[in-house]
């Protein structure tokens, strides 16, 4: 796959497959903060009976069942993260209830170790017969020897709403939750990193807080909906 690369400012984004875009950058971040893709059962929305089972991203919510499909697996994502990151430093790797266990345990199997588990507390939920899902998790792991919170008074939940209907991306973040994490976990002018970019929440946060970006997404259709928000965001 072809590499595109384009600067905005303090943001440099790749339009490419993470596996061949961050090996090439080395240790390139003092901070990963991504919503890395994660298995979803294969029912829910989705009323195509050949609905493939795997990690999948939902690319709209009206039922008619179309599907983003993305096949890298937390073996080969988690390893590349864990090199690209400075030691003594922070990593953020999100799931939902049924993917918490992997997300906790395999970042140890290659060199993380885990601090914490946060709590995205939304203002909407997911139907559910065994109790109506409101929340994401967001494990905390770092590398090397872990620096303290900039702002050691930040709880474990965080409370901030979903964006409810005109999404850029169907996993669009709210920008205010990424930057409790920009903020308690580098300094001004450093380097944050998002390996799966999607529409740009986690670099918006990061140049709008004085840090600098590096933003990967696979897809182009997304990509260029990062690039035209980090344009805004950088007031070119």
């Amino acid at each position: 796959m072809k590499i595109i690369k384009e600067v905005v400012g303090n943001a440099t984004l790749y339009c490419g497959d993470m596996r061949d875009v961050l090996p090439r950058l080395g240790q390139c971040a003092h901070c990963i903060i991504t919503d890395n893709p994660y298995k979803l059962t294969s029912g829910g929305r989705s009323t195509r009976p050949d609905t493939p089972k795997g990690i999948l991203g939902y690319r709209e919510y009206d039922n008619k069942g179309e599907l983003c499909v993305c096949n890298i697996t937390t073996d080969e994502y988690i390893p590349l993260c864990y090199r690209a990151v400075m030691p003594n430093s922070h990593t953020y790797f999100m799931a939902d209830s049924k993917n918490l266990p992997e997300m906790l345990s395999k970042p140890l199997k290659y060199g993380y170790k885990y601090h914490n588990t946060l709590y995205w507390k939304k203002n909407n939920a997911t139907p559910n017969r065994w109790g109506m899902k409101n929340t994401e998790f967001i494990g905390l792991f770092y590398k090397g020897r872990s620096p303290y919170f900039n702002n050691c008074g930040t709880k474990q939940s965080l409370e901030f709403p979903n964006i409810i209907g005109n999404k850029l991306h169907p996993n669009q973040k709210p920008v205010e939750l990424m930057e409790v994490m920009v903020n308690n976990s580098s300094q001004p002018n450093e380097v944050i990193l998002d390996p799966f970019m999607g529409s740009g929440s986690t670099g918006i946060a990061a140049i709008t807080n004085n840090r600098k970006f590096i933003g990967i997404e696979i897809d182009e259709e997304a990509f260029d909906t990062a690039l035209k928000r980090l344009k805004e965001a950088s007031g070119g």
